[in-house]
């Protein structure tokens, strides 16, 4: 990639924390990027993005990141978000297994679950839903684990002060409520 494309710029930017997040695409990591902060959790998360989708550049960007020295004295945890695009979560999650593998990094067995020691590897799925406003919802293997819905803004809620109150959910029951996200 070229030095001013952005996912070169967001891999370029120093390693700081001992939680790393990769993410499929400019906009994804601008959402988690401003996330991260309102929740509290910036001395533990930082954000890159890995450009598109494709198997092969996401593991050369794993290649590359997991060779810097910074990664290797700090980072204990990498996570990778990727959307479903038109395939099942199944596929998504084995496209992520199979760039993890080839780059020589732990592989999780499960969709949501952080494996490996020293270094914690976790990847989630976002499947992409049509309708009225912005949805996505993450699947695992057993089924839907949370869903997001970005809503009108109305209020700011007391309890998540980064989250409008009034913000509808797409939960169903079978989403337990500990697992919504409300944005």
């Amino acid at each position: 990639m070229s030095p001013g494309r952005p996912e070169q710029q967001s891999f370029d930017r120093p390693i700081t924390t001992p939680g790393q997040l990769l993410v499929e695409g400019r906009v994804p990591e601008m959402f988690f990027r401003e996330m991260v902060p309102a929740c509290g959790c910036e001395s533990l998360l930082e954000v890159r993005t890995f450009g598109d989708i494709s198997k092969d550049n996401l593991q050369t960007r794993l290649e590359l990141f997991a060779q810097k020295a910074a990664f290797k004295e700090q980072v204990k945890r990498l996570g990778v978000i990727r959307d479903a695009e038109s395939s099942n979560a199944n596929s998504a999650f084995q496209s992520v297994q199979a760039a993890l593998r080839d780059a020589q990094l732990p592989v999780p067995s499960r969709m949501q679950d952080l494996e490996g020691n020293p270094l914690s590897v976790g990847v989630f799925i976002l499947l992409l839903l049509l309708g009225s406003g912005m949805a996505a919802t993450s699947q695992s293997h057993e089924g839907t684990i949370c869903r997001i819905r970005v809503g009108p803004r109305r209020h700011r809620s007391p309890a998540w002060p980064c989250c409008p109150e009034g913000c509808d959910s797409v939960a169903s029951e079978s989403v337990p409520s500990s697992q919504r996200i409300y944005l």
